[in-house]
């Protein structure tokens, strides 16, 4: 059971995905990943390449992501 927990965690997911879950625009996604944007964030999860068209993210580190933003608005 729990490598089955593992593997819904470990799962990769699409930009699709990742924007619906972090109600983010695909734009503000893609610019919190940019070094060069203002809205830059280097805690922000790191895309995998898949193949030379597709990127994925891990569901486990846009979860903890999201439970870091948390953590900081309840820090304020």
């Amino acid at each position: 059971m729990d490598r089955l927990v593992n593997l819904e965690r470990d799962r990769i997911v699409g930009v699709k995905l990742a924007c619906e879950m972090l109600g983010l625009k695909r734009s503000t996604f893609f610019d919190k990943q940019n070094p060069r944007s203002v809205r830059f964030d280097p805690g922000f999860p790191k895309r995998i390449r898949l193949s030379s068209r597709r990127v994925g993210w891990l569901l486990s580190e846009l979860e903890m992501w999201i439970s870091r933003r948390i953590e900081d608005r309840s820090a304020h």
